[in-house]
């Protein structure tokens, strides 16, 4: 099991913070104060682009796109992409992960990585299309997104694993918010962090974009060996997509609860998988969605 207390997961969520703000000057207003409008500095959220190169060992290699994300534990969210859309069955399927190209002169980044992995099959260009193109607004069918991750992996989850209470689950936002260090400084980041069923954090990661967290966190646990998914919970720090419940179980998640709300199709998916769906999660409510056999009933 890993630890909570281990440094390789939560505390270096708060080591990788600090290099990836920048300081702007900004003028502050404030209608209620004496000096309307003031200089003052402001911390920013870096938002670079990060292109992934898959090599296939003994084989064909392809720019799979290009994600916009908040630098550091890059290596997390490569191998955590590659999990959670289908392109790696385990982590032991990358042999190599790599940056590469110029050092950018804004920041100091590399903003090129190559994974090689082991495939038995050759890669697809018009498979990974959809990848960074998509949004919201894509126009894929409800159905036909759900089918397409039946295609790709169907967990089975034991029906009342994690069992938790109501009074564990109001304490996960709270804790999930005190360790939101890049959060704390800019304001700019989401937070996705992973707990066991008695709600100890056991890993934490950000980042400027939603799914980005989500691969950060499953990616850095897969490269430890942790082996205890299917009984563990996520808190979302805001809402709950339908890209955040795909991941969740690829990764054999069963249980998501988040801060605010979810996506109908998300509502879909979760029914769809016999997963465990909370949205609007505060310090003595929330909602339920999907799932209610997991919840313990509390006098």
């Amino acid at each position: 099991m890993v630890d909570s207390s281990s440094p390789d997961l939560n505390t270096d969520n708060a080591n990788a913070s600090n290099s990836y703000s920048a300081k702007f000057d900004i003028q502050k207003v404030n209608v209620s104060a004496t000096g309307m409008l003031k200089e003052a500095e402001d911390l920013i959220a870096i938002e670079e682009p990060l292109e992934i190169i898959v090599e296939v060992e003994g084989g064909s290699t392809l720019s799979i796109g290009i994600t916009m994300r908040t630098p550091g534990h890059d290596e997390d969210l490569v191998a955590g992409f590659l999990l959670t859309e289908g392109i790696i069955k385990q982590y032991d399927d990358i042999r190599a992960i790599s940056f590469t190209g110029p050092v950018t002169s804004n920041y100091g980044l590399q903003n090129k990585i190559c994974v090689k992995i082991r495939s038995d099959k050759p890669l697809d260009e018009k498979k990974f299309q959809r990848y960074f193109l998509t949004n919201s607004s894509c126009g894929i069918c409800g159905k036909t997104a759900i089918d397409t991750i039946e295609l790709l992996h169907k967990p089975v989850f034991e029906a009342t694993l994690p069992s938790i209470t109501s009074g564990t689950l109001f304490k996960l936002s709270e804790t999930l918010k005190k360790q939101q260090v890049q959060f704390s400084q800019t304001g700019g980041q989401h937070a996705v962090g992973l707990y066991n069923g008695a709600g100890r954090l056991q890993c934490i990661r950000e980042d400027i974009g939603r799914h980005n967290a989500m691969d950060k966190l499953i990616g850095k646990l897969a490269s430890t060996g942790f082996k205890d998914f299917n009984t563990s919970l996520v808190c979302l720090s805001g809402r709950a997509s339908f890209e955040l419940i795909q991941k969740a179980l690829m990764a054999d998640i069963p249980f998501v609860a988040a801060v605010g709300a979810p996506s109908s199709l998300a509502v879909e998916l979760a029914r769809e998988h016999n997963m465990t769906l909370l949205g609007f999660l505060k310090n003595n409510s929330y909602n339920v969605y999907s799932g209610k056999q997991r919840l313990i009933e509390e006098l």
